[in-house]
């Protein structure tokens, strides 16, 4: 209980938002995937249900190009995209 002058400090967090989105990979045939450090393997590669939020994506391709990708992936039925063109 606080006595009369008191002051007391809190912290009130509301629900945290779970849920989805999808990333939809448009690459070169061959190309390495790598998903938040997850190996996906060869391109193609099927789209991947990931939790809302920024993911890390490495691509490497046959040729030793490499890049390295930050995708933020929206809630809801939207479709983050990971294109190359070469």
């Amino acid at each position: 209980a606080l006595k009369p002058g008191q002051k007391k400090t809190l912290n009130i967090k509301g629900p945290a938002a779970t849920g989805t989105g999808t990333i939809v990979f448009t690459l070169p045939k061959g190309t390495r995937v790598k998903l938040n450090g997850r190996s996906l393997g060869e391109a193609p590669i099927k789209a991947q249900k990931v939790p809302y939020g920024t993911h890390t994506v490495l691509l490497i391709h046959p040729e030793n190009a490499m890049m390295k990708v930050r995708k933020k992936v929206k809630l809801g039925p939207s479709r983050t995209r990971v294109t190359i063109k070469l």
